[in-house]
């Protein structure tokens, strides 16, 4: 009986510690930073679009430091799953990203690689989650809610809505705003 407690605890473990979060899948959309010594991958959620009442898109979006996304794709009590789950993704499917934007056949492999970091519970603490509010016929977007976290895991939050701004041309903000209005 404890070899049969021992085996189900090393066979199942793993896949505890190493769960798709099912609640969104998170789509990469762009990159950016605050810090100059780490960047952070910006992802969206396509189940998390809403469309309203006056014809206007809100979306919740989440951005994870480059440097904590490549360490759990390093660590070795993840690595197995992201390499496996990251391969598939490459073979069978393609990141939306390429619908508004060229990637290379590296930068394509690099996005699917965040992406599978971005949809599993590796224990990285996300950078910040914003709600956007996007006008898509004027091309406009403002935020909702923000939430942002420093790397010492200080909180900043608002919810007061943000000024509209135009989204730039080959920009995150364009991207975002293309990638949810043409999907």
């Amino acid at each position: 009986m404890k070899k049969f407690i021992l085996l189900f605890c090393v066979l199942i473990s793993p896949n505890i510690l190493f769960a798709r979060d099912s609640k969104y899948d998170w789509n990469y959309y762009g990159e950016g930073s605050a810090d100059p010594k780490d960047g952070v991958h910006l992802f969206f959620s396509k189940q998390s679009i809403e469309k309203l009442d006056n014809g206007h898109f809100t979306v919740w979006t989440k951005g994870l430091s480059d440097i904590d996304t490549t360490k759990a794709f390093d660590n070795t009590q993840y690595k197995k799953e992201l390499t496996d789950e990251a391969a598939f993704r490459l073979a069978n499917s393609n990141p939306l990203i390429l619908s508004v934007r060229k990637l290379d056949k590296d930068q394509r492999l690099s996005v699917i690689m965040m992406e599978t970091v971005a949809n599993y519970q590796t224990n990285i603490r996300p950078r910040g989650h914003v709600l956007y509010e996007l006008d898509c016929t004027a091309k406009k977007m403002r935020y909702l809610s923000l939430d942002i976290i420093d790397k010492n895991g200080k909180i900043g939050h608002t919810s007061k809505a943000d000024d509209w701004d135009y989204a730039i041309p080959e920009t995150n903000s364009i991207y975002l705003l293309n990638l949810v209005c043409n999907n």
